[in-house]
């Protein structure tokens, strides 16, 4: 499942790009692509950097370590 929406939101990615360029040429024309670009890296970058901390949250490794299956000395404990 997870490979099926990787390859939908990259063909999403692709078909949006290609609109965007559609729009841009057919309206303000060639001159404006770079500037268009620019805004949307700028935007995409902005959305990355401020959901990096919440995908990946700065946790030490003595703090994960106290946590699971290690925690027990590598055993698996089962209820009981």
């Amino acid at each position: 499942m997870a490979t099926s929406l990787q390859t939908t939101v990259y063909n999403a990615g692709i078909a949006a790009g290609s609109l965007t360029g559609g729009l841009v040429l057919a309206g303000p024309g060639a001159g404006t692509l770079p500037w268009t670009t620019f805004l949307l890296v700028t935007l995409t970058l902005a959305i990355v950097a401020a959901g990096r901390r919440h995908a990946f949250p700065s946790r030490r490794r003595t703090e994960l370590s106290t946590v699971g299956p290690r925690s027990t000395g590598g055993r698996v404990r089962h209820g009981g």
